[in-house]
């Protein structure tokens, strides 16, 4: 059953005033509807309800509502100036109830309407911001044509003037003065040229030139191909002999070339086995560059191995260290590298979980863009929190941390600020008051 609400009024001429007193009213826990002649405030478990005497105007400036400070003030401006000295209407249960009903469908037309003007009013925004769109398009697309135009009016304008030097050259040669017939009958000498000599004139009949054909019987045939045979074995010896005789004057002869050995290097002794160290098996998310240069500890009474991790089937000790991963992921967010930095909370938490690694992986994923997932690492960071002071039934929880008390605070701020950026304004508001 819902609460009555304790209320004064007070009214004037033109203004009908309520000051309902609600406790822990806010904007997000009323609800307020208001008619030409009914008023409801609802703030469960309070419920306060009037149906009014006279109509007020709703639209008004005047009409107005706050909340805050435990109390709830309406302001209403009557739609015909006067004194009520009274604002309950008066009247049958069945009467004001379809005097309220009427009023609450007026309002709803009017609501109604009021959404049809604003999506009316949206697209004729809609539309006015395409016919301005349209507009710059074209005036673009003018310009450019204008831009192409001149050009080409230019490049035109020069190759025109480039045809007209063409005419004008040409026309100076046609003026030049002819030779006169005296020149003419005048024979002049050729030139010879130093760099290139004259070649030799073409006799007037060719006939001669070619080949004559005639027909041979076959014993005339051997006797050529003999001739030609006898021809090519005399030259052939005369070749030898030159040979021979250039061969008395060479510097190296047959006889020295037979007896050169061609040298062949020793061969080398084996070393054995050849070890070759590679570099070091990057992980991912920590950049080669900021690896450390130091050597990883080992354990006391365990021999050192002579080859690298990745021959000796190993990972470096500091890439299996959750803190040291940490630190160099804080270390990279100093510098700017904020996807190095949450890859490398990410092989951190791999290993071990921590609240200040997720937080700090937050901060990253707000750098990065990714909001949801950094209210989900926010989450994470908050449960470990609660898990830590969470104590067995029975017993009296301790004091608590004021480092964790610091987390808690900051890891709340980050999702405060992923809610805002995503839109989510009441959520924002919720984790930031925290």
């Amino acid at each position: 059953m819902p609460l009555p609400v304790a209320f004064d009024w007070s009214e004037d001429e033109h203004v009908l005033n309520f000051v309902l007193q609600v406790r822990g009213v806010t904007a997000k826990n009323v609800d307020i509807a208001l008619c030409d002649v009914f008023v409801k405030v609802n703030c469960h478990p309070a419920l306060f309800e009037v149906d009014l005497k006279h109509e007020i105007d709703v639209d008004h400036p005047k009409t107005r509502c706050r909340v805050g400070a435990g109390k709830v003030t309406l302001s209403l401006h009557k739609r015909e100036p006067g004194l009520w000295h009274e604002f309950r209407a008066q009247g049958s249960k069945a009467e004001l109830r379809e005097r309220r009903q009427q009023a609450l469908t007026k309002a709803a037309e009017r609501e109604q309407e009021l959404i049809k003007q604003r999506d009316d009013w949206k697209q004729d925004m809609i539309k006015a911001g395409e016919q301005e769109q349209w507009r710059l398009d074209r005036e673009n697309r003018e310009r450019i044509e204008q831009w192409e135009l001149e050009e080409k009016r230019k490049w035109e304008e020069e190759v025109y003037a480039a045809f007209d030097e063409e005419t004008k050259t040409a026309v100076e040669a046609a003026a030049l003065p002819r030779p006169s017939e005296d020149d003419l009958d005048t024979p002049t000498p050729p030139r010879a040229s130093a760099s290139r000599p004259a070649e030799p004139e073409e006799p007037a009949d060719q006939s001669d030139a070619w080949p004559q054909v005639c027909e041979v019987s076959d014993e005339e045939a051997e006797k050529i191909r003999r001739l030609k045979a006898r021809s090519h074995d005399k030259e052939a010896t005369n070749a030898m002999s030159l040979a021979k005789k250039a061969g008395t004057d060479a510097i190296w002869n047959a006889a020295d070339l037979d007896d050169t050995e061609e040298y062949m290097p020793d061969v080398r002794e084996n070393p054995g086995k050849v070890g070759v160290r590679f570099t070091e098996r990057p992980r991912a998310g920590v950049p080669v560059r900021d690896r450390g240069r130091r050597a990883p500890p080992h354990p006391r009474g365990t021999v050192k191995a002579d080859g690298p991790p990745m021959l000796a089937g190993d990972m470096a000790e500091d890439e299996a260290d959750p803190v040291w991963l940490k630190d160099k992921a804080d270390n990279l967010m100093v510098a700017g590298d904020y996807q190095g930095a949450y890859n490398a909370y990410t092989e951190a938490l791999k290993l071990g979980l921590n609240a200040r690694a997720f937080a700090n992986r937050a901060v990253a994923d707000l750098y990065l863009g990714n909001l949801e997932q950094c209210i989900e690492d926010g989450g994470h960071a908050l449960r470990i929190l609660d898990k830590r002071q969470k104590v067995p039934e029975g017993q009296m929880p301790g004091p608590c941390d004021p480092q964790d008390q610091l987390v808690r605070a900051v890891v709340e701020v980050r999702i405060g600020t992923a809610y805002l950026w995503l839109g989510a304004f009441g959520k924002a508001e919720h984790h930031l008051q925290k």
